[in-house]
């Protein structure tokens, strides 16, 4: 009777340990907005440039959630300008930003680069969208991995940019 009992109780708090979180992990991604996006080395040639995509989230709790995966699709005023994955991404307690590289092409998106110079030039906003899905680790109190879960998640954002 007392095994049982101690067994029921184990398995009891073995539970919460994963209710806790997969809560913290929606959280985490319940709180993702667009910071910024920043322009690197901006190496314009053979049809593509490269530039990163920050992402700030807020970790609520006191732990380290591990990210197994994070998939984008990156969206400028409505046209799909890239795609692509980060893996094996740490989110400490607090606030926290991921710069996720991309590589455009610039064939097909020539309306969004001509809307980013226009605002460039005369200022103003240029609105950003963010879709993809986080796969987290799910661990028992933090310490055995039970499995992975997946998680959606979608960012919009108008940036603004200063005109000369």
């Amino acid at each position: 009777m007392r095994a049982g009992l101690l067994l029921a109780i184990l398995a009891g708090l073995g539970l919460a340990g994963v209710i806790y979180d997969v809560a913290a992990l929606r959280a985490v991604v319940g709180s993702l907005h667009v910071d910024s996006v920043e322009v690197t080395g901006l190496h314009v040639g053979h049809g593509r440039m490269s530039l990163y995509l920050v992402l700030r989230m807020h970790n609520p709790t006191g732990y380290t959630v591990p990210i197994e995966g994070l998939t984008y699709s990156v969206y400028v005023q409505g046209t799909l300008v890239a795609r692509g994955a980060s893996s094996h991404l740490v989110i400490h307690g607090g606030e926290n930003s991921v710069a996720l590289p991309i590589d455009v092409r610039l064939a097909g998106i020539e309306p969004a680069l001509q809307w980013l110079l226009r605002a460039l030039v005369k200022g103003g906003a240029i609105d950003v969208e963010v879709r993809g899905v986080v796969e987290a680790l799910v661990r028992w109190f933090g310490l055995v991995r039970l499995f992975t879960v997946s998680i959606p998640y979608h960012v919009e954002s108008s940036l603004p940019l200063a005109g000369r």
